[in-house]
């Protein structure tokens, strides 16, 4: 396998500037841009995250470090579990190449999109704009959710 910081520069090599396109499969994988910088200017063996202080001991998530309340989950939180997730199909990807494959990047810049409070997109921008109307019609131009005035479809379910 080549080393990783030799794939990690080739990688960015092959992710677009953010907003160098309308296309939403290219919007998705620069969401990766900022992150793939990131652990090439670190070039620490892919510390893409860096843990936590105190990550690893006792009762401390393996993620942030935080205290875990739970015997049930290393994790102390949804978040921080997803995040691992991701760090780690990340890291297999890269190994195993398959990160360079233009659907597979995208795949991880609307998962890290999504991590980072951004929400899905990429699947808005699939929805025609016809149906986001009729689905603020139908309910009566508020938020199903929270009551606020609708403009989008943005964290109602999807069925």
């Amino acid at each position: 396998m080549p080393d990783q910081a030799g794939l990690l520069t080739r990688l960015l090599e092959r992710i677009p500037p953010y907003g160098a396109s309308a296309d939403p499969d290219e919007q998705t994988r620069s969401a990766l841009r900022p992150l793939v910088e990131r652990a090439v200017a670190l070039d620490s063996n892919l510390a893409l995250l860096p843990p936590g202080e105190s990550a690893g001991s006792g009762n401390a998530c393996p993620n942030c470090g935080q205290p875990v309340g739970s015997l049930r989950s290393p994790y102390c939180s949804e978040k921080c579990k997803e995040t691992a997730a991701f760090v780690r199909q990340f890291r297999n990807s890269l190994a195993n190449e398959s990160i360079f494959e233009p659907e597979r990047m995208a795949d991880f810049g609307q998962k890290w999109w999504h991590l980072q409070g951004g929400g899905y997109p990429r699947r808005q921008l699939m929805v025609p704009a016809k149906t986001i109307a009729k689905v603020i019609a139908r309910a009566n131009g508020a938020c199903e959710i929270c009551g606020a005035p609708a403009t989008e479809i943005d964290h109602a379910g999807s069925g």
